[in-house]
């Protein structure tokens, strides 16, 4: 629709140079004691005002449209968001009446302190299950939140640590999503492969330079071809073309000047996100 728009502006905007050569050619002819009719220069005037009046019209249609964007992706973050937690609630609906009926048997039998250190055990799961998430953007948050949820319901341990404020500007916030998303989709992914020892590790933080985004998980054995390929430029760690993300990640931080590592180990893939500080803040 934007785009449409710009197209329409474009073309307005050569007609109207058009306007503007024959009123600069009007008053050659006025120099040169050419006779113009009178209607001829109101119909040019008047054309010039529609112009000006559509163009104007135009700017504010894409001002307005770029909102009605901006506001349906949040509204998707949002969605998303409330599906994975009612998907998350009915999960542990089922989980908690369990809990309670395993509780009430113990307590029937009079024995207190297994039901105490039942009920004990059930309380540290819930506080290891709640992480708090707070990077001063809303719709970043919501993003984190939904993976993190995603992750947690296929038994992922995660752990988030952010020291640093992420308010930007649409288009960046935006990318930055993008650049999450893919990797945590990928975290994901590569954990709910393993039978057990599944983690992922979140950290955004900065430096007087950059911005540091640091996504790790752990994984699978990988071969050292492939290691080899994400060392010379070749992002794709997985088969049948679900790796694409990383190559995402790659394009975005590039446009901004930025830097990506990736370390592979026996058991952890890292990816660390690099972005100068004043290139995410000019946007």
């Amino acid at each position: 629709m934007i785009r449409k728009s710009l197209n329409k502006i474009i073309a307005i905007f050569f007609i109207y140079m058009i306007f503007i050569t024959f009123m600069f050619d009007n008053s050659m002819y006025y120099q040169q004691k050419i006779i113009i009719p009178a209607d001829f220069e109101l119909f040019l005037f008047f054309t010039i005002v529609v112009i000006n009046v559509l163009v104007f019209t135009i700017i504010r249609m894409i001002y307005i449209n770029g909102k009605n964007e901006y506001q349906y992706i949040i509204n998707d973050f949002k969605l998303r968001f409330i599906e994975e937690q009612n998907n998350l609630y009915r999960k542990n609906k089922h989980e908690l009446r369990n809990k309670i009926l395993v509780l009430y048997e113990l307590i029937r039998q009079m024995k207190y302190e297994d039901a105490e250190e039942f009920l004990m055990t059930y309380i540290d799961d819930i506080n290891n299950s709640l992480i708090k998430v707070d990077t001063g953007n809303d719709i970043i948050d919501l993003l984190l939140y939904s993976k993190i949820s995603a992750a947690i319901e296929k038994n992922i341990s995660v752990n988030f640590i952010c020291t640093v404020d992420l308010k930007y500007s649409k288009k960046v916030t935006n990318d930055i999503c993008s650049v999450l998303g893919n990797l945590l989709d990928n975290a994901i992914e590569e954990c709910d492969r393993l039978k057990n020892n599944k983690r992922i590790e979140i950290m955004l933080k900065s430096d007087p330079v950059d911005y540091i985004f640091i996504v790790k998980n752990t994984c699978g054995e990988i071969s050292e071809d492939v290691k080899r390929n994400i060392l010379s430029g070749g992002f794709t760690t997985k088969g049948d073309g679900r790796g694409t993300g990383l190559s995402i990640v790659k394009d975005i931080v590039y446009s901004y000047n930025g830097d990506i590592n990736i370390k592979i180990d026996d058991k952890y893939f890292d990816v660390t996100v690099e972005i100068p500080s004043y290139k995410l803040n000019e946007k």
